[in-house]
């Protein structure tokens, strides 16, 4: 439960605040209320409130210098600003100080739902990070989320995903954003434990991380995470009943059977088998020691080189032919893997065959 510190010199606004929250609903208690921030700070110290919400002029200490020392010292509470319209300005420069939330005065019966509301998101918010991290170091839980993995029990494995985003309506992007972090960093020394090696799962790190950093909701960052775990769960699975040979084979084809349409993407093959992207890009380095964007890459310069050595055949005809409806990328892509223009490789290609004959 949230405990809450309210402070304003006016007692009619602490008295209102009081008696107007539906503590219980909010999942918050009051702690207290202070008409100075000096007071304030004093009762901040004593009790460590996890929500702290003050007027900004009040006399011996304003809510800004409030909010400073809170800060400081207390660097968990999230602090709310009760503003006029006319010190605005002022509010935005708490915003230095951290500040979660301001509320503009007068406040009426709209302003106290909305409160509630967030007050009751934070208490949600509050106690998922406390349950995870409850779970996270809890050795018993880490032991068998190692064991659901090495087993491949991908039932098991969601399980646990679903006990810690259990309030994941209520969670924080930054709360989601911190655990799916410690789930990310934890994967090594999970691996570790299982006996195995990054390589086994065909984990690609710098990929990882970094679609989880592009991830653009927290819904989108939780998928990312629980994507790797079941795709380790999965590979461990498959490599035992050898299905994820067959998956293999079942990429390798696609590729070089659509390689030429340009809307081709590790993403779109994903959708086509009804599997996660993720998963596939797991059991293709697994079981060929290759990216598969590579390889799609790769079969499309190799036939590009085939068709370079038509004379005939333009760099924008064989951009097309294997893939690029952009001429001006393609010419960068080729450049890239090859060392050559499209133009500069048909040169040589072209005078070596001519010295050949």
């Amino acid at each position: 439960m949230l405990k809450v510190l309210i402070v304003d010199d006016k007692p009619s606004v602490c008295a209102g605040l009081a008696r107007l929250i539906r503590w219980e609903e909010a999942g918050a208690e009051l702690v207290g209320t202070c008409g100075n921030g000096k007071e304030a700070l004093e009762v901040a110290l004593r009790t460590e409130p996890d929500v702290l919400i003050t007027d900004i002029r009040m006399p011996l200490m304003d809510g800004l210098e409030l909010c400073a020392h809170v800060r400081e010292r207390l660097p968990d509470t999230m602090l709310v600003i009760l503003s006029a319209y006319h010190e605005f300005s002022y509010a935005q420069t708490a915003i230095r100080y951290g500040v979660t939330d301001y509320i503009l005065k007068p406040i009426d019966k709209t302003k106290i739902a909305r409160l509630t509301a967030k007050l009751r998101e934070w208490a949600a918010d509050r106690e998922s990070r406390s349950r995870f991290f409850g779970l996270f170091y809890d050795k018993e839980w880490r032991a068998k989320l190692v064991a659901g993995v090495k087993t491949g029990d991908l039932e098991f494995v969601a399980d646990c995903f679903d006990t810690v985003f259990k309030a994941r309506d209520a969670m924080g992007r930054d709360t989601v954003k911190e655990i799916g972090s410690r789930l990310l960093d934890a994967v090594p020394d999970i691996v570790r434990d299982i006996g195995l090696t990054p390589d086994y799962f065909g984990i690609d790190w710098e990929r990882e991380r970094r679609e989880f950093g592009q991830a653009r909701s927290k819904e989108e960052m939780m998928a990312a995470v629980q994507s790797l775990y079941t795709g380790m769960a999965r590979t461990v699975m498959e490599r035992k009943s050898g299905r994820g040979e067959a998956v293999a084979e079942k990429l390798r084809h696609i590729v070089k059977t659509q390689f030429a349409n340009p809307d081709l993407t590790v993403y779109t093959i994903a959708s086509e088998l009804h599997l996660s992207p993720n998963y596939i890009g797991l059991v293709f380095r697994q079981w060929t020691g290759e990216n598969l964007s590579v390889y799609i890459t790769r079969l499309r310069m190799e036939r590009a080189k085939e068709l370079l050595r038509d004379p005939g055949a333009t760099v924008h005809e064989v951009a097309g032919r294997v893939g690029y409806a952009d001429p001006h990328y393609f010419t960068k892509v080729f450049k890239k893997q090859e060392g050559l223009t499209p133009s500069q490789y048909r040169n040589m290609a072209l005078r070596q065959g001519r010295d050949g004959e």
